[in-house]
């Protein structure tokens, strides 16, 4: 049918493109541009103007097609645009209730730390710099929510309760991913 065929089709145009992009990555890595190859994949889905839509995302076009897969090595190189995680992890002390309330006569809190962490000195980007509590590039195969979880854990020990039943933990709010 032509469904199937026209299915069969771009799966073809998907795995050819991203063999390429492995090739491209070899050569790069061969080169020494690139130190090695990354475990990620990130998606290549075509590209937006956002001038010449009501796009928000910054001319990336997020639930358009995936045209092919790439080594997140190599993306940065070709001008392929990437998205990763973040998260911010701060420490809060409740002020004294009878003095500080907000609009809506809810107890405020006063921000007495963030919590932040160190790059490796390995990384090859701005190695021992500063860094959020938690970053990690976007890969193809996880939603936002299961990188953050799996990003929150593996770099910070931060239990996947955390995130997921945040809004249900006293002092803990996971406001947006």
């Amino acid at each position: 049918t032509y469904l199937d065929n026209n299915y069969c089709e771009n799966r073809r145009h998907f795995e050819r493109r991203t063999k390429e992009l492995e090739c491209v990555t070899d050569h790069l890595l061969s080169t020494g541009v690139i130190s090695r190859k990354h475990l990620d994949a990130y998606p290549v889905t075509a590209f937006m103007d956002s001038t010449l839509t009501n796009d928000t995302n910054c001319g990336s076009n997020r639930n358009s097609e995936v045209l092919a897969l790439i080594n997140r090595s190599t993306a940065p190189f070709l001008g392929i645009d990437s998205v990763g995680v973040h998260l911010h992890c701060y420490v809060t002390r409740q002020q004294d209730s009878s003095i500080i309330h907000d609009k809506n006569c809810q107890r405020k809190t006063k921000i007495e730390g963030l919590w932040l962490a160190r790059r490796a000195p390995t990384k090859s980007h701005h190695p021992n710099c500063w860094d959020p509590t938690v970053a990690g590039g976007q890969p193809a195969k996880l939603t936002l929510l299961h990188n953050i979880i799996k990003e929150a854990h593996e770099e910070a020990g931060v239990p996947s309760e955390w995130i997921t039943n945040s809004n249900s933990i006293p002092g803990i709010k996971f406001l947006d991913y």
